[in-house]
């Protein structure tokens, strides 16, 4: 299992990846989005999460025919049940 989550900012939008360290994070959201760390901008960012917020923080399962965002899961339970790998678990940029 995953132990952390790091909230990637880049080009205005968040990401937000679960990994075990900040370099696996970065890895992983490369090899997922083809994004490299030459197209990040001095401005864009990666912070841990802290664990006390996850539980705070909501997954949301967005269907592009409806208007309704519905809550799919927390990022402590996806964290629980989900993260045998490192990534994306969510992201504003839809």
């Amino acid at each position: 299992m995953k132990t952390k989550i790091y909230e990637i900012q880049i080009n205005g939008e968040k990401e937000w990846v679960c990994a075990d360290t900040a370099i696996e994070a970065l890895k992983a959201y490369s090899s997922i989005t083809d994004i490299t760390l030459t197209d990040f901008e001095n401005d864009d960012d990666i912070v841990e999460v802290p664990k006390e917020k996850w539980a705070e923080m909501k997954i949301l399962n967005i269907d592009e025919s409806e208007e309704d965002l519905s809550v799919e899961t927390t990022f402590a339970e996806y964290m629980e049940k989900e993260a045998t790998s490192a990534d994306i678990i969510a992201t504003t940029n839809y």
